[in-house]
């Protein structure tokens, strides 16, 4: 899953930009594994199997101080096996969470609402059912942060 996000306040330390829940099908969770309240954002992923969760995903290192008045890009890729979280083009370190309990209900596709509500502004959001590539991700991150390294337009001068 893909999104571009600029985090403004949660109703709750458990809140998130997304996730995809559905009785029968896998599906996602993208939330703030921070559970303490602080004011950083830790990104954590719940890999859901149709009833439950199958596995937690946590960054080890990298969060970002809330808010962060300005949009950043997300990525969480799963090939069935490894799971790779991209910030603003950038792999970011994760391993397997300890923090479980995410529930087992049916939420259907949320966007704004992972879990629990938060405000801010959430644009371009992609659910692929393949894991995307590095070069896809960079392409994409650059293609909207820095236009001019991702296509140029040229004349003749005559």
């Amino acid at each position: 899953m893909s999104l571009w996000w600029n985090y403004e306040t949660v109703n709750n330390i458990y809140s998130g930009p997304l996730a995809y829940r559905v009785s029968g099908k896998n599906g996602f969770q993208f939330v703030n594994g921070d559970l303490d309240g602080s004011s950083v954002f830790q990104p954590h992923l719940v890999i859901w199997n149709g009833s439950s969760e199958a596995s937690n995903w946590d960054t080890s290192s990298f969060t970002l101080s809330k808010p962060w008045n300005t949009m950043h890009h997300f990525v969480w890729t799963y090939d069935g096996t490894t799971v790779k979280l991209y910030v603003d083009g950038v792999n970011q370190a994760v391993a397997s969470g300890t923090n479980s309990g995410w529930g087992s209900g049916d939420g259907g596709l949320t966007i704004g609402k992972a879990y629990a509500g938060q405000t801010g502004i959430i644009d371009e959001v992609e659910v692929s059912n393949t894991a995307l590539s590095a070069a896809w991700v960079a392409a994409v991150y650059n293609n909207q942060s820095a236009p001019g390294t991702f296509w140029n337009i040229t004349y003749d001068q005559q």
